[in-house]
């Protein structure tokens, strides 16, 4: 066998350009992809940014007028703020709030609690929002009537929702970090008798740096460009309160102003070449990895002011608990929301359990919502078949055969950075003129925008990590690299593989932006002629409705919206872990 496998690496040199032909067939599709469906919107809406709609729908050019309209736009300052204010309090209140977490998952060491701690990260983001919505509203909410306080007028009520969605990756990504700490050095800290929360400030936190600023700066990308929340309490707050520039930008574009919309989205786009940067060099470590020895020093000192005792473990589980009402409240009273009469939805004060449960929200939420529910099901089910047979097969070139180097994997991991808005004009260009607005081709088609990445850059980790020698032995079983990669080494990927589907499907299955800028209609639910493909994310934004708001149905299609990535979730359950590791740090 050790002949076969010194065979098979000398094959591989000897024959480094057909390897080299075969690999790049695996990554062409992704590639062609990237090509037509990312670098083209990019430059296009460099181009829409010079051009304006006339009232026949026509484009005409205008020179540098949309980028005079930001001088004199009234509300762009306000937009800008608020964008800042975002990307700084969220990453700031993530990393405060996930250490300690972090910390008490590694202490409890229990699986059913950072499976809870996770739930928030893998349920619709509409969804998420809306449970914020039915928990803080000031007329029916319970924390108002409790609390007396109105987050309704106040921009830090986008900042909790923000924060509840994007806390659990970042306590992940710094407790796998945690989880990781060699041996050695924890017996190293027993003999120097560190233990508590200074061996935590002095040993764990300087190892686990990396972890931290990835965690950092992924919640930067996350809070930068809110779209989710904002949608879901407009109509509620005081208009423009907590509008974003990707909230704004989505508004220009619905109301005809193409040219000032391409404007703000290009400011985005710089934005976010700014934050990618920073993010492609944490992921890939580099000198801003390592602090200077007067740094460490510094942080030494300080943490050596830390009280050297372990944490009463009660103290531990009660802080944990504290976490958990957090995160599961909003949902559990979605739930009780849900199943409660319309009479007992609007009572004051909140009743908390009825004596009467119904389901006849539910009725409601299915029935109404089922052309929804289709369009949802069949498009993520169609972008997780494209995105895995065209992202793996390019992951495993890059991550084996270093196929299109370091620059190729750069533009993946930079387009995973963008927010999906910014690609929101072309792509509905591109479809209005292939005829396919207001179909499921639209979505699955233009989806893979911000799936695809995902699956390449977690495939890829995988990969970085995958036996050289079973492929290597297929082709000295005489196959060429493709077909040893359908038949030989897919069928053996398939822990990296459930990752990317899991990934693929949660994304696909609780998008926003798109449905609402390349559908218009429900699903005509006639197989023969298909038309329409609104998907139950539109449902629950037009469950919640600006006038009449009708909380049991939009409660009960929250929950419902809950049930496919709930699945996944508990199918992958044993993989929480390794998930991050596979799809991490180590890129």
């Amino acid at each position: 066998m050790d002949d076969i496998y010194r065979t098979a690496a000398h094959n591989s040199v000897t024959h480094m350009k057909p390897i080299t032909k075969w690999a790049g067939l695996l990554t062409l599709p992704a590639i062609i992809y990237f090509l037509v469906f990312t670098l083209y919107p990019i430059i296009g809406n460099i181009i829409l940014s010079f051009q304006r709609e006339t009232l026949s729908g026509a484009l005409v050019w205008t020179g540098l007028y949309n980028y005079h309209t930001i001088l004199v736009d009234p509300y762009f300052g306000l937009v800008f703020r608020n964008t800042i204010f975002y990307m700084l309090t969220v990453p700031f209140i993530d990393i405060a709030l996930a250490i300690p977490l972090a910390a008490i998952l590694k202490r409890t060491d229990s699986k059913l609690m950072l499976l809870l701690v996770l739930l928030p990260s893998f349920i619709p983001f509409v969804t998420a929002a809306v449970s914020w919505e039915l928990v803080l509203n000031p007329f029916y909410g319970p924390v108002y009537y409790f609390a007396r306080f109105n987050w309704f007028d106040t921009i830090w009520m986008i900042v909790i929702m923000d924060v509840w969605e994007s806390l659990p990756m970042a306590a992940l990504f710094i407790y796998t970090g945690l989880k990781s700490i060699p041996k050695e050095i924890e017996e190293a800290s027993k003999v120097d008798g560190l233990r508590g929360i200074r061996k935590l400030m002095q040993v764990d936190l300087p190892y686990i740096l990396p972890n931290i600023l990835m965690s950092l700066v992924l919640s930067i990308i996350f809070a930068t460009f809110t779209f989710d929340p904002i949608f879901v309490t407009q109509g509620e707050v005081p208009p423009m309160s907590n509008v974003d520039l990707a909230y704004y930008s989505y508004q220009q574009f619905f109301t005809g102003i193409i040219g000032y919309a391409a404007v703000l989205i290009i400011i985005m786009s710089v934005i976010s070449t700014i934050m990618s940067y920073a993010f492609v060099r944490v992921l890939r470590g580099g000198p801003s990895n390592k602090p200077s020895k007067h740094t460490t020093s510094r942080w030494q000192t300080f943490a050596s002011g830390f009280p050297n005792l372990q944490m009463p473990s009660a103290i531990t589980w009660f802080a944990g608990a504290i976490y958990l009402i957090f995160f599961l409240f909003p949902l559990v009273w979605v739930f009780l929301e849900s199943i409660k009469p319309s009479a007992q939805i609007f009572s004051i004060p909140p009743v908390i359990l009825t004596s009467s449960p119904s389901l006849i929200h539910y009725i409601s939420a299915i029935i109404e919502g089922m052309p929804f529910l289709l369009s949802s099901l069949i498009v993520a089910v169609g972008v997780l078949l494209i995105t895995v047979f065209v992202g793996t097969p390019a992951a495993f070139a890059m991550a084996r055969y270093n196929f299109g180097g370091d620059k190729l994997l750069v533009y993946v991991l930079f387009i995973y950075t963008l927010p999906s808005i910014i690609f929101m004009l072309p792509l509905f260009e591109i479809m209005n003129a292939l005829g396919l607005i207001n179909t499921m081709w639209a979505l699955i088609i233009t989806y893979p925008v911000f799936v695809l990445p995902v699956v390449i850059w977690l495939s890829y980790n995988f990969y970085k990590n995958f036996p050289a020698h079973i492929d290597e032995a297929a082709q000295v079983d005489g196959m060429n690299l493709v077909k040893a990669f359908f038949k030989v080494i897919m069928p053996m990927s398939i822990d990296g593989i459930m990752i990317a589907v899991l990934y693929s499907f949660i994304i696909s299955w609780g998008a926003l932006i798109f449905p609402l800028v390349l559908t218009y209609s429900p699903f005509s639910m006639n197989l023969a002629a298909p038309y329409g493909a609104q998907t139950y994310s539109i449902f629950i934004g037009a469950t919640l409705g600006h006038e009449s708001i009708h909380y049991g149905s939009l409660a009960a299609a929250s929950i419902i919206s809950l049930i496919p990535p709930l699945i996944l979730l508990y199918i992958m359950r044993d993989r929480l872990e390794r998930m991050y590791r596979v799809g991490g740090a180590k890129g």
